[in-house]
């Protein structure tokens, strides 16, 4: 008699064969996913970027600046020197009768009546004599906070700087300015805001003419 042969056996083993192929499969896909991964992270070259340079601000500073400013302002001449001023201020020359000042030429705005803001003063002093007078004469006062040595208007200057004692902020510049006479200038530092800002104006206008 006859043995029909078992079916059970064959769809074992080619059960296993499949899996064995799935699990194989799987195995690939996941090694070739991963390495893309990898490859994409850490395998590509980089592109070298070049940074460009910041560009470099340069601030120029126009010769004409204060001209323009001034175009219209009035011109006070003294034969040895000149100053420019605005309209709306006007300029007094006195020649004092005793002291060492040869003459006073002061400014100030209309506004402000008899009460000056600045002076130019011909003093016939050495500049050490000044700087000693009216260091003294400023003690009451004021404190001298620096005293430096500068050039104005192209001669050798000394610059002295004072601190009210009672408005900080206020802070009266003398200039003593050697060229035989010796020249007093005052008034920057004196006043605050706009008008300071005028004076400053006015005392950097002001020239030798010989």
């Amino acid at each position: 008699m006859n043995q029909q042969p078992s079916q059970s056996t064959g769809t074992k083993e080619d059960g296993g064969g499949s899996m064995k192929l799935l699990l194989v499969i799987l195995f690939t896909v996941i090694v070739l996913g991963g390495a893309y991964v990898l490859y994409n992270k850490y395998g590509k070259t980089p592109v070298p970027v070049t940074a460009s340079p910041s560009p470099t601000l340069t601030v120029k500073t126009s010769p004409s600046a204060l001209t323009s400013e001034t175009a219209d302002w009035g011109t006070f001449s003294d034969g040895a020197y000149t100053f420019k001023y605005p309209a709306d201020w006007e300029v007094e020359k006195t020649i004092p009768t005793t002291g060492s000042y040869k003459s006073v030429v002061t400014y100030r705005p209309k506004s402000m009546g008899e009460d000056h803001v600045g002076a130019i003063s011909l003093s016939t002093e050495t500049i050490s004599e000044a700087v000693e007078r009216l260091n003294d004469q400023s003690l009451s006062n004021s404190t001298l906070e620096s005293q430096t040595n500068v050039t104005f208007a192209g001669t050798e200057t000394i610059k002295l700087v004072f601190v009210n004692n009672k408005k900080p902020s206020i802070k009266p510049v003398i200039y003593f300015v050697n060229n035989d006479p010796l020249y007093i200038i005052s008034g920057e530092g004196t006043t605050e805001g706009i008008t300071n800002n005028t004076v400053k104006q006015i005392i950097a206008t002001f020239q030798f003419t010989n």
